[in-house]
C-alpha cells in the first residue's frame, strides 16, 4: 500500500516540477518577446537597443506577479524602483499594461504618448516582467537611463549671433493627462 501512494506521489510531483518549468520558461520567452518588440520599435528610429538588468527584471516580475493576483493595474511606487535600480542611475520609469498577448500591450504601449516616450526614451537598460492569470498577460517594463540624457538644443558658441525671437503672447500651459504619478509619465529626477 505505501508503495503505491509513494508511486502516486512521486509522479504528482514530477508533474508539478513540469508545470512549474513550463511556466517560467513560458514567462521567460514572453519577457524576450516584448524586449525583441521594445527594441525593434528603438532601432527603426535610428535608437541603440537597451540591455537587461538583472536587478529591474527581478523587480519587474515581482510587480506583475502583485498586479496579477490582485488583478489590478498599479505602479511601483518611487522608493521601490529606486531600490531595485541601486546606484548609478540618473533616469527611471515605468510601463505597465495587462492584455491578451505581448503584441497587443506593446501596440498599447505605443499607442500611448507617455508610454512610447518610455520606450523611446534616453534609455540604457530595461526590465522586464510577465505574469499570467485568468487568461490576461501582466506586463511591468522598468527603464533606466545610466548616462544623462543629450541636450535638446545646441549651445550657442561665440561665434553665433545671440538668439532674438519675439516674445509669445502668454498662453496657458496644461501638461499632458496622466493617471499615474508624475514620475511615472516623466523620468524621475536623481
Amino acid at each position: 500500500m505505501l508503495k503505491g501512494i509513494s508511486g502516486v506521489l512521486t509522479v504528482l510531483l514530477v508533474f508539478l516540477a513540469l508545470t512549474t518549468t513550463h511556466a517560467a520558461a513560458s514567462a521567460a520567452d514572453t519577457e524576450a518577446e516584448m524586449l525583441a518588440r521594445i527594441n525593434a520599435s528603438r532601432t527603426a528610429r535610428g535608437l541603440g537597443p537597451l540591455a537587461v538588468n538583472a536587478a529591474l527584471a527581478a523587480h519587474a516580475r515581482r510587480h506583475s506577479q502583485a498586479m496579477a493576483q490582485s488583478g489590478e493595474l498599479f505602479h511601483s511606487s518611487a522608493a521601490e524602483m529606486r531600490a531595485a535600480a541601486g546606484s548609478g542611475w540618473t533616469a527611471l520609469a515605468e510601463n505597465v499594461g495587462r492584455g491578451s498577448d505581448v503584441a497587443g500591450i506593446h501596440a498599447a504601449f505605443m499607442a500611448s504618448p507617455s508610454h512610447r516616450n518610455n520606450i523611446l526614451g534616453g534609455f540604457d537598460y530595461v526590465g522586464i516582467g510577465i505574469a499570467e492569470s485568468d487568461g490576461l498577460v501582466y506586463v511591468t517594463v522598468v527603464f533606466m537611463a545610466t548616462t544623462p540624457a543629450p541636450q535638446s538644443r545646441p549651445v550657442p558658441t561665440r561665434k553665433d549671433p545671440p538668439l532674438r525671437r519675439e516674445p509669445e503672447p502668454l498662453r496657458p500651459s496644461f501638461p499632458e493627462p496622466c493617471a499615474a504619478p508624475r514620475w511615472v509619465c516623466q523620468p524621475l529626477p536623481i
